[in-house]
């Protein structure tokens, strides 16, 4: 059996996003991470969950920097400070 999709621990989920397991719990409690998935006591996370919040980080960063960037293009072309 192949599995695409490994549900990972905690410890693996903090391991792949470099971050520490109590970091891990708090970006999980504000949102920013999807609660586990519960296997009797046991806490997994889709491996293609965690890519996607690596995915939304890049998106925000991306949509915020093309307007700083955008800004700065524009200040340049009117003889303003780009820093």
């Amino acid at each position: 059996m192949h599995i695409t999709n490994p549900l990972l621990t905690v410890r693996e989920g903090a391991a792949f996003l470099q971050i520490s397991v109590p970091t891990f719990w708090r970006r999980v409690a504000d949102g920013t991470i999807p609660p586990p998935i519960k296997l009797g006591g046991l806490s997994r996370w889709p491996q293609s969950e965690i890519v996607d919040v690596i995915e939304r980080a890049k998106a925000r960063r991306d949509q915020c920097h093309g307007t700083t960037f955008k800004l700065e293009a524009s200040n340049a072309r009117l003889g303003g400070r780009t820093s």
